[in-house]
C-alpha cells in the first residue's frame, strides 16, 4: 500500500504541478474577463453528466464486484463483467452527451439563472458569456465518454494492483490542455483550451487506460445472461453515486453557481483560488483515498474490523500531521503563491490580491475535505453506498441555503466561506455517522491528542513564514524562505516533541544526506 500511495502521490503532485502551469497559462491568456468566466461555466455541463453517471466513482462500485467475479468464477467472468459495465455506461454516456449537446444553452441557463436573467434583460456581457459558455460546453461534452469507459478499466487495473497507467492519466490529460492553450488559444481564445481538454481526455483516459488494461492482461468480453445478477448488483451500488450529491461535484458546481451572480470576473476569480486549494486536497486526500481503497476493501471483505480501523486512524492522524502546517504556510504565503502561479499576461496584480484573499479562505477546507475522502472510501469498502450517498446529499441540502446567504452578505469572500462550511459539515457528518454505524471501532481521542500538537506547531510555523512576506525580495525568494523557515521549524520541533508521523520525512532526509556524503 505504501508503494501504491507513493506512486499515486507522485502522480498527483506532478499532475497538480502541471495543473498549476495550465492555470497559469489560462490566466495569462484569458485573465479574469468574460472568456475566463465562460470557460469555467462551460465545465458545469460535462461535470453534471459525469456526476449523473458516477464517472468519477465507477472504480469504487466496480472493483469489489470485479474481484468477486474473478475469485468465484475465474478471469473470463470478471472480463465479461467489465464488458457489460462498459457497454451500459458507454451507452448511457452517449445518450447523455447527445441530449446535453442539443440543449446546451437551456442547460447553462438552468445552472446559471442569474446569468440567464441578465442576458434576457439585454446585458451585452451576459449575452456574450451565455453564447460563449454554450459553445465551449459543446466542445467539452464528448470527452466524458473517455472518463466513463476509463473508469471501469481503472477499477480492473486497481484490482490487479496496477497503478501506473491510471496514475499517468491526469498527466496526459493536463498535457493535452497545455498544448491546446499554448498552440491554439493565441488565435482561438478559450476554444483552444477546450479542444485541448477534449484531446487530453481521449488520449490520457480512453486510449492510455485501454492500453494499460491490455498490458495488465485484462480483456473486455461480451457479457452472457448468467452475468446479469452481477451487473444488477453493480447498478444497485452505482445508482446512489449517480443520484447523490457528492462533495467533489457539489463544491465546485455550487461555487461557480454562487459566483455567477456576482458579475463578470467573479467565477474566474473563485475558480483560480479553488484550483490552488485543490492542489493540497488532491495531493493528500485523493492520493490517500485511491491508494488505500483496494486494501480497505480486502479488510472489509475479510471482516478484519480492527485492522481496518487502525488503517483509518493512522490515515487521519497523518492528515493532521502534514496538512495543518501545509495550510498555515499556504495562508501565510498566499500572495506569493498566487503571483507565481497566475500573475502574468492578462492576470493583473489587482487580480492577485483578490484571488489571494479568496485562497486564504478556501484553504481552510483542505483538512476536512481530506478527512471526508478517507471516511467515504471506508464506507464504500464496507458496501454502504446508499447511506453514504444519502448523508452527503442531505449535508449539501443543508449547506446550500446557508452558502447562498453568505454569498449575499459578503460576495466572493462569502462564496468561498460557503465552500468551507459545506466541507466542514461533510467531514463532521461522516465521522459522526461512522461512529454511530460502527460504535467502538474508531476512537477520536488519540487523533485529537496528536492534532493539538500539530496545530500548535503549525501556527508557529505559519507565523515564521508570514514574517518572510514583508521582506523586500522577489516573490519566489520570499516563498522559498517562508516555506523553508516555517517547514524547518515544524519538522524539527515535531520530531523533538515525539510526532512520529514525521519519521518518514526524517528518514528520507537522512538517506539524502547519506547519499550526498558518499558522493
Amino acid at each position: 500500500m505504501s508503494l501504491a500511495a507513493l506512486l499515486t502521490m507522485g502522480s498527483v503532485l506532478l499532475s497538480r504541478v502541471l495543473g498549476l502551469v495550465r492555470e497559469g497559462l489560462l490566466a495569462s491568456r484569458l485573465g479574469t474577463g468574460l472568456e475566463a468566466d465562460a470557460y469555467a461555466v462551460a465545465f458545469m455541463l460535462p461535470d453534471l453528466l459525469n456526476t449523473l453517471l458516477a464517472g468519477g466513482f465507477l472504480s469504487i462500485s466496480f472493483l469489489p464486484l470485479f474481484n468477486r467475479a474473478a475469485s468465484d468464477e475465474g478471469t473470463e467472468a470478471s472480463e465479461r463483467f467489465l464488458g457489460g459495465v462498459q457497454m451500459a455506461m458507454g451507452g448511457l454516456g452517449a445518450v447523455g452527451i447527445a441530449l446535453l449537446w442539443i440543449f446546451a444553452e437551456t442547460a447553462v441557463r438552468r445552472m446559471q439563472p442569474d446569468l440567464a436573467l441578465r442576458a434576457d434583460l439585454g446585458n451585452p456581457a451576459a449575452v456574450a458569456m451565455l453564447a460563449k459558455s454554450t459553445e465551449l460546453a459543446r466542445i467539452l461534452l464528448p470527452g466524458q465518454i473517455a472518463f466513463l469507459l476509463a473508469g471501469a478499466w481503472n477499477g480492473a487495473q486497481y484490482a490487479r494492483k496496477r497503478f501506473l497507467y491510471p496514475a499517468l492519466a491526469p498527466l496526459v490529460y493536463n498535457c493535452g490542455i497545455l498544448a491546446g492553450g499554448w498552440f491554439l488559444a493565441p488565435w482561438m481564445g478559450a476554444k483552444g483550451f477546450a479542444w485541448g481538454v477534449l484531446g487530453g481526455a481521449l488520449g490520457g483516459h480512453l486510449l492510455l487506460q485501454g492500453f494499460g488494461a491490455w498490458r495488465a492482461g485484462i480483456r473486455t468480453r461480451i457479457p452472457l445472461e448468467s452475468d446479469l445478477p452481477r451487473l444488477k448488483a453493480f447498478a444497485w451500488r452505482t445508482l446512489p453515486l449517480m443520484l447523490g450529491l457528492t462533495l467533489g461535484f457539489s463544491s465546485e458546481f455550487l461555487l461557480r453557481r454562487m459566483a455567477g451572480a456576482l458579475g463578470t470576473g467573479a467565477v474566474a476569480e473563485v475558480s483560480y483560488a479553488f484550483r490552488l486549494t485543490m492542489v493540497l486536497v488532491a495531493f493528500f486526500g485523493q492520493a490517500a483515498g485511491v491508494a488505500s481503497y483496494p486494501y480497505l476493501v480486502e479488510l472489509a471483505v475479510a471482516g478484519k474490523a480492527r485492522e481496518l480501523n487502525e488503517l483509518l486512524t493512522g490515515s487521519i492522524v497523518r492528515l493532521f500531521a502534514y496538512l495543518l502546517p501545509a495550510c498555515t504556510l499556504s495562508i501565510a504565503m498566499a500572495p506569493e503563491m498566487v503571483a507565481l502561479a497566475f500573475q502574468r499576461g492578462q492576470f493583473s496584480s489587482h487580480a492577485t490580491s483578490v484571488v489571494s484573499l479568496l485562497f486564504r479562505v478556501q484553504v481552510l477546507c483542505v483538512l476536512p475535505w481530506c478527512i471526508q475522502i478517507v471516511f467515504a472510501r471506508a464506507f464504500y469498502a464496507r458496501g454502504r453506498f446508499w447511506s453514504t450517498a444519502a448523508l452527503g446529499t442531505a449535508l449539501v441540502a443543508v449547506s446550500w441555503p446557508l452558502w447562498n446567504l453568505l454569498t449575499l452578505l459578503w460576495g466572493k469572500s462569502g462564496a468561498s466561506a460557503g465552500l468551507v462550511l459545506l466541507v466542514a459539515l461533510e467531514a463532521v457528518g461522516f465521522v459522526v455517522f461512522w461512529k454511530r454505524t460502527y460504535p467502538g471501532e474508531f476512537s477520536i481521542g488519540p487523533v485529537l491528542a496528536k492534532a493539538r500538537l500539530s496545530l500548535f506547531l503549525a501556527l508557529a510555523a505559519g507565523a515564521v513564514a508570514y514574517a518572510a512576506h514583508f521582506l523586500p525580495l522577489p516573490a519566489l525568494l520570499r516563498l522559498c524562505l517562508g516555506f523553508g523557515a516555517g517547514g524547518s521549524l515544524y519538522l524539527s520541533a515535531g520530531l523533538g516533541l515525539g510526532l512520529e508521523e514525521l519519521d518518514p520525512v526524517r528518514q528520507k532526509l537522512s538517506n539524502l544526506l547519506g547519499r550526498a556524503r558518499r558522493a
